[in-house]
């Protein structure tokens, strides 16, 4: 779903899981992708849509505690994007 949405990407699954994770107060599902190479213009609109189309594509998607996106701008700069219960939070 997310190689889909995000055009040219490179996509990177990192640690997923079930349980607890006491940093980011997690207690059930957890799940962490870096994405390199995405093309947009507007970061906020991008994102935005891009939790519609998840929520929308995947089933009990509002359900995931956590999924928390990397977006890798350049060497020197990257975005952090938090889903959690569906509710969307630009970290970085």
């Amino acid at each position: 779903m997310l190689r889909e949405q995000c055009d040219h990407a490179i996509i990177k699954k990192g640690i997923n899981g079930k349980g607890l994770s006491f940093p980011d107060r997690v207690y059930g599902d957890y799940h962490n992708f870096t994405l390199t190479n995405c093309k947009f213009t507007d970061f906020e609109e991008y994102v935005e849509n891009l939790n519609k189309h998840l929520e929308y594509a995947i089933p009990n998607f509002q359900e995931a505690d956590l999924v928390k996106l990397r977006f890798v701008i350049s060497l020197n700069e990257d975005r952090i994007v938090s889903i959690r219960n569906s509710e969307l939070t630009i970290e970085k």
